[in-house]
């Protein structure tokens, strides 16, 4: 009996903790989103979480800008699920409202530039974007039939 139990008790125990390695950290909020240089983990394949989120949000706005809102929008949602602790993700949302805007989808475009200004507001630069955006997309519902 003793023995059972000295074998459940050391076959519980969990070996001792590694020590922490570090984070990759996304560059400073002031550096270009679109800046990347060859020895970036972008150009290495993406080997890191934000290097990851990267690829996948230059990808989508190539996307965007060809006008392909058919692979941008799954991109950019995907950019969101699976690094939703990026700042690429926060972008991400933003550009999902740009494509509406594009697509003529004012309605939607609107609810999602007031929603992101309104979750993102330590974001003076882009809030003020998506606020006048909104604002479009209302004078564009109220100019329509």
């Amino acid at each position: 009996m003793r023995l059972a139990a000295l074998l459940l008790i050391t076959s519980c125990a969990s070996p001792p903790a590694a020590a922490p390695t570090a984070v990759d950290l996304p560059p400073a909020p002031d550096a270009g989103l679109a800046v990347v240089d060859a020895s970036s983990p972008v150009e290495a394949g993406g080997e890191t979480y934000s290097g990851d989120a990267a690829t996948l949000f230059q990808a989508a706005q190539a996307a965007l800008d060809r006008r392909d809102y058919a692979h941008a929008q799954p991109m950019f949602r995907e950019l969101i699920r699976k690094y939703a602790y990026s700042r690429y993700a926060k972008q991400a949302e933003l550009r999902i409202a740009d494509l509406l805007f594009a697509q003529g989808k004012f309605d939607d475009a609107r609810r999602a530039y007031t929603e992101w200004a309104h979750a993102h507001r330590s974001e003076a630069a882009d809030v003020e974007y998506a606020l006048r955006r909104a604002d479009e997309a209302g004078k564009q519902l109220d100019a329509s039939p």
